[in-house]
Parts: C-alpha cells; structure tokens; sequence
C-alpha cells in the first residue's frame, strides 16, 4: 500500500477502529491521525518515512494530533529521517512494543 492508501484508510476508519499492517515494509510513509485509533502489527512491519535525507524534512512517520486522544501505537519498527512519532495537542497516546530510530531529530515528540 502507498502512503495515499494508508492515510485513506485511517481517514475512512471509525473512532475506536483498529488498523492492523500485515505487510513486511512500508516506504515513504507519513500518517496523520486526527481520531482514536488502535494501530497494530503482528509480523513486526517496518515503516520508513520519506527518503528526503535534509535535516530540514519535516518527515514524520506518525502524527498524533488533537482528537487522537486515547489512541495506541504497537509492534512496529519505524523508521525516520526526521521524527518517528510526534504527538501534538493530544494526550493519552500508548506507544508500546514499537523499535522506533531516526536519523536527524527524535524517535518521539511530545508537544
């Protein structure tokens, strides 16, 4: 799936849905989700944010904005050139079992 497909998907999902990636790898990947979401992964799916390798990138794999309260984030391995996950102006956010890196900035953002 592309990055259009997987932002499709959350966009599409209900408050409370849970989104489960059973594929290997994901490239060029940056989500933002504005609701409660449980997203999983059983296989240990790897997610790469964009190749841009500028410190000046905003790439991030996975932004938790507000209405995201409540959501979880588990069993991935993220990768970012950027920031892997950054939660802005939401709270209650469970990111658990996760192997989170990136190359210029945080693994996870707190604002």
């Amino acid at each position: 799936m592309s990055n259009n497909e997987i932002q499709s998907t959350i966009n599409n999902a209900d408050s409370g849905s849970t989104i489960t990636f059973l594929g290997a790898n994901y490239n060029n990947i940056s989500i933002k989700i504005d609701k409660t979401l449980n997203i999983v992964s059983n296989v240990r799916t790897t997610l790469h944010s964009s190749s841009n390798n500028s410190k000046n990138s905003i790439s991030t794999v996975f932004y938790f904005k507000e209405g995201s309260f409540g959501s979880n984030i588990s069993g991935l391995n993220i990768i970012a050139d950027k920031n892997g996950i950054v939660v802005n102006n939401s709270n209650s956010i469970k990111i658990y079992n996760n192997h989170i890196t990136s190359a210029y900035d945080s693994a996870i953002i707190i604002v």
